[in-house]
């Protein structure tokens, strides 16, 4: 979908992926004490970032009554 620049549709695939993302962090300690365990954590954590850059800047992402974030 990203190739084809189908971007709403990569979207809703992410908006799924949320409770799976929440759940992953809620029940996995990322920086694990276990070296492999953390290194291979870290690079799934970047391999689903990488991804989800190329859809969209959720760093402008504002939730409506809030303060939207400061430019760089």
């Amino acid at each position: 979908m990203i190739a084809k620049g189908d971007f709403g549709q990569a979207q809703k695939i992410v908006f799924r992926l949320q409770p799976g993302l929440s759940d992953f962090f809620d029940r996995v300690l990322v920086m694990s004490k276990e070296n492999k365990l953390r290194k291979n954590r870290l690079a799934l954590l970047q391999a689903i970032s990488k991804v989800l850059i190329q859809i969209a800047d959720y760093s402008q992402v504002v939730v409506e009554g809030e303060k939207p974030p400061a430019r760089k």
